[in-house]
């Protein structure tokens, strides 16, 4: 008879320290590859953050070129609103007729601001703005788009009340040859009848043309800080990228 002999299948109790050792060995494992993604996120952030700061830079380099375009319309016109506020109010307005009609014609314009940064609601929206470490650049973005939003705002109020006065311009004003197309507009001088003002007329006309001067003096110097913002925006970011 053959006798088999069976594996003693019954094991000791684990002791504390194995399981301990276990335990430890697992949490180790799961924190370094929670580490281990946390680097690989804060990497893929930050290269997103870099990308996201080269795109505004470019954006930037357009507003640049914008502010000086602006910043040269406003600087043209200033003088022309000063000498249409300084011809109506020596009552010569009859007599400089053809070169007032010309002032007229170029100051009765709306200039619309328009600076375009796209990127920077795309670095709000991913959340890149937490990835820049550099907090001078966090604080200067942040103050450069609050300065478009004031200009802008400023604009807007100012436009909208020379254009709920504009009937009343109108009436005083002979704009039929304004704006007409057959004649260009490089040299054209508008043909215009002569005007026939009470005094409540001129003080309103002079008062017209001088808030368009404010508005283009007041423009004027919030572009040239906007420009300085946005230069040195270019330069640190620049340095952080490099």
């Amino acid at each position: 008879m053959e006798v088999h002999h069976h594996p003693n299948l019954h094991h000791g109790k684990k002791k504390f320290k194995e399981y301990f050792l276990e335990f430890l060995m697992i949490f180790l494992a799961v924190s370094m590859g929670f580490i281990a993604e946390n680097i690989r996120e804060h990497k893929s952030e930050a290269r997103n953050a870099c990308r996201y700061l080269n795109s505004y830079k470019n954006d930037l380099l357009l507003n640049k070129r914008q502010i000086e375009r602006y910043d040269s319309i406003f600087t043209y016109l200033v003088p022309r609103y000063d000498s249409i506020v300084t011809i109506f109010y020596e009552k010569k307005e009859n007599e400089e007729l053809p070169l007032l009609s010309r002032l007229l014609l170029d100051g009765a314009r709306n200039s619309i601001i328009t600076l375009s940064t796209p990127t920077y609601q795309q670095l709000i929206s991913s959340g890149s703005m937490k990835c820049i470490d550099n907090k001078k650049i966090d604080d200067s973005i942040a103050y450069y788009h609050n300065s478009i939003s004031l200009l802008y705002n400023y604009n807007d109020r100012i436009v909208s009340t020379l254009n709920n006065e504009l009937g009343a311009v109108g009436e005083i004003e002979d704009m039929h040859d304004f704006w007409n197309p057959k004649k260009g507009i490089a040299n054209y001088v508008p043909d215009m009848q002569p005007f026939t003002l009470t005094a409540g007329q001129r003080n309103f006309i002079i008062s017209y043309y001088k808030v368009f001067e404010i508005q283009a003096i007041s423009n004027i110097r919030n572009l040239k800080k906007l420009k300085y913002t946005n230069s040195s925006l270019i330069k640190m970011i620049n340095e952080e990228l490099h």
